[in-house]
């Protein structure tokens, strides 16, 4: 008599930054991630608002207006007028 098939993962993963492993029968490993991140094991940033990855690292090429590792904060922009405003007088009849 055979003994019954192993439910024992072969395969092993390290989920990083808070993911949760996920075992699918006994070879196939993954990881559930958090918002900002996925892979297989949570290795990569998501990024938001328009951001680009930046190969090797974790952490997001942020558009102008934004920041943060996943470019998920907006930044307070300050604008400056260099030219005087002028009022407009208006004709009363």
């Amino acid at each position: 008599m055979e003994p019954p098939p192993s439910t024992t993962p072969s395969t092993k993963v390290n989920c990083m930054y808070g993911g949760t492993p996920l075992y699918q029968g006994t070879v196939n490993a993954t990881c559930l991630c958090p918002e900002l991140f996925h892979g297989r094991e949570c290795t990569m940033a998501n990024c938001m608002n328009g951001g680009t990855p930046m190969p090797g690292n974790l952490q997001c090429q942020c558009p102008p207006g934004f920041q943060g590792t996943n470019c998920q904060r907006g930044k307070n922009l300050v604008i400056s007028l260099s030219a005087e405003l002028q009022a407009v007088p208006t004709r009363r009849s």
